[in-house]
């Protein structure tokens, strides 16, 4: 019988922080004991990431909704999106060394931050009101999804809890699109916003029922001191960088690409579901992976294949071309995180790495869509593809270089 999700997340385990990060013989130390994070805890920074996260899950149609309901320009379309997810990578850096009943203090201060945000967002003030009530919700994603990905990477299988994060993100992704849909012609976008402000009640809520997060057994926190992360995580984060830069500075055009084809914003509000609903799949796929196939074999193919769906984007004459074209980008973007994020995990397990991934992730993506909104100029949406592209390739060249030295975090997490 197939094990559910609860056992799935029951059988992860936490891994103990060896005392030399340093990549030797083996990249853990198996014969202290080990420790397991409670299946609550794990659902509850799940919910939190999903509120959190709320608005950046559905930024492209709320960024296409802010252009035409406010009249910004797509160079403020851009710097708004970039404005949000400056803050995801503020928010990270503010969780990554916090512990125990700090947790619970930061995650309240989320919550605040969301409400506030979102609310500010709607009160249709100037751009730079709203640019700055954006940056307030990212500061609060990003502590409540560093403290997602910091139990993901505590983890004996970081790739698969990373992904079942994803999935569980992707999912609300997929349904705000329909929601949207419907609720921004019928009420607008600033009660759209008053909608995700209120999300932060759900986060008070979670946050005033546990005291700490830690692990059921033992106690694997990251070090307090502050210090850079192993030098073979710092190349893999360094090409997780440009690919998050290049694919979240298209994935903010994508409705306005869209629209510049010549299809409806109906058509494109489907389009986009079929982004969240196949990346949805491709994590899924990761969950099933035997931890016996080197990370290395899927991880260079899914790069390749999400240039090509770059490409694919920007000659799409139907819908339906669009629409596969969206979800291959879903499909080998949301593949190939958590693989990325478990290799690091793998070479730091005290999850440490793991959490500053997502800053550098929220970096990325914060710089892409200004860079990219940089370029385009008019309806002329191209040179945001070769940004892309070429982002994508500097990842390549990432993981050929890290392979060209240290291959064995990328195989099998079993050995």
């Amino acid at each position: 019988m197939t094990p559910t999700f609860g056992e799935r997340a029951a059988s992860i385990e936490c891994k103990s922080i060896p005392s030399d990060t340093s990549l030797g013989p083996r990249l853990e130390d198996r014969d202290r004991p080990s420790a397991r994070y409670r299946v609550g805890d794990i659902l509850k920074v799940m919910v939190l990431a999903i509120c959190g996260y709320a608005t950046i899950l559905s930024l492209p149609a709320i960024l296409g909704a802010l252009a035409r309901a406010y009249g910004f320009t797509d160079q403020q379309i851009g710097l708004i999106g970039s404005a949000e997810l400056l803050g995801v990578t503020v928010g990270t850096l503010i969780i990554a060394n916090q512990h125990g009943q700090q947790m619970r203090r930061w995650v309240l201060a989320a919550a605040i931050l969301v409400g506030a945000g979102n609310l500010l967002a709607s009160l249709h003030v100037p751009f730079a009101g709203v640019a700055f009530g954006m940056w307030l919700v990212g500061v609060g994603a990003g502590i409540v999804g560093g403290l997602a990905y910091k139990v993901g990477g505590q983890s004996s299988n970081p790739d698969r809890l990373i992904a079942w994060i994803n999935i569980s993100q992707l999912a609300t992704g997929a349904l705000g699109y329909q929601i949207l849909r419907f609720a921004l012609p019928a009420f607008g976008i600033e009660h759209a916003l008053r909608g995700y402000a209120a999300l932060a009640l759900i986060m008070i809520a979670v946050a005033l029922s546990t005291k700490v997060w830690r692990p059921a057994l033992g106690d694997p926190e990251m070090p307090r001191a502050w210090s850079l992360p192993p030098r073979p995580a710092l190349i893999v984060l360094f090409g997780f960088w440009f690919y998050c830069c290049g694919e979240v500075g298209l994935l903010a055009f994508l409705e306005r690409i869209g629209v510049a084809n010549g299809f409806s914003v109906d058509q494109l509000g489907n389009a986009l579901s079929s982004f969240s609903l196949a990346g949805i799949g491709a994590s899924l796929i990761v969950t099933v992976v035997p931890t016996s196939w080197p990370r290395w074999m899927l991880l260079l193919p899914a790069l390749a294949f999400g240039e090509a769906a770059v490409l694919g984007v920007f000659h799409s004459a139907t819908i339906t071309h669009y629409a596969v074209s969206c979800a291959s980008l879903a499909v080998f973007f949301t593949f190939t995180i958590p693989l990325i994020l478990g290799v690091v995990s793998r070479i730091d397990p005290s999850g440490r790495s793991t959490a500053l991934g997502l800053t550098v992730a929220s970096t990325g993506q914060a710089l892409g869509p200004a860079i990219a909104g940089a370029l385009v100029t008019g309806k002329n949406y191209a040179p945001v593809g070769w940004f892309a592209g070429l982002c994508y390739a500097l990842a390549i060249v990432s993981v050929l270089l890290f392979l060209s030295r240290w291959k064995r975090p990328l195989g099998s997490s079993q050995q």
